[in-house]
């Protein structure tokens, strides 16, 4: 016969089956993002830009929220069209990138990101562009 404690166990358990279960069921893709996490500044961005074009990541909304965050990235970007150039000069606030990269690893955390979630994500981060003001454009 099974006592209480061994049938309370049991029950933490199952209660514990599905959580494991939804973190099997996420795309490979954040492995390689939840990596990025680990390092900072120049070294976080490049692992975000290697991750969004790596095989893993391709045509994954992880991976375009990925590159996206690249785009944020303090080095210069490699590709012509990373930006949008017609734009003009933008500035990055690095402390809403923090904000982001810290509300985006606690997202990953929690479980598979809904649409609304990658949604919600990347207006966050859309948010930490600031276009330069015209009066410091003028000397």
């Amino acid at each position: 016969m099974a006592t209480r404690s061994s049938l309370a166990t049991f029950a933490a358990l199952l209660a514990l089956t599905p959580q494991c279960f939804a973190l099997e069921q996420q795309h490979p893709c954040v492995d390689e993002v939840q990596q990025c996490f680990t390092y900072t500044d120049a070294r976080r961005d490049q692992c975000f830009q290697n991750a969004a074009s790596g095989p893993t990541c391709a045509n994954s909304e992880l991976g375009n929220l990925a590159r996206r965050r690249a785009e944020f990235s303090t080095l210069v970007p490699n590709d012509l069209d990373a930006g949008p150039s017609f734009l003009g000069p933008q500035l990055v606030d690095r402390a809403c990138i923090a904000n982001f990269d810290n509300s985006w690893s606690g997202a990953i955390v929690k479980g598979p990101l809904s649409k609304e979630n990658y949604s919600s994500l990347l207006a966050a981060l859309e948010r930490c562009s600031r276009n330069q003001a015209s009066d410091m454009m003028r000397p």
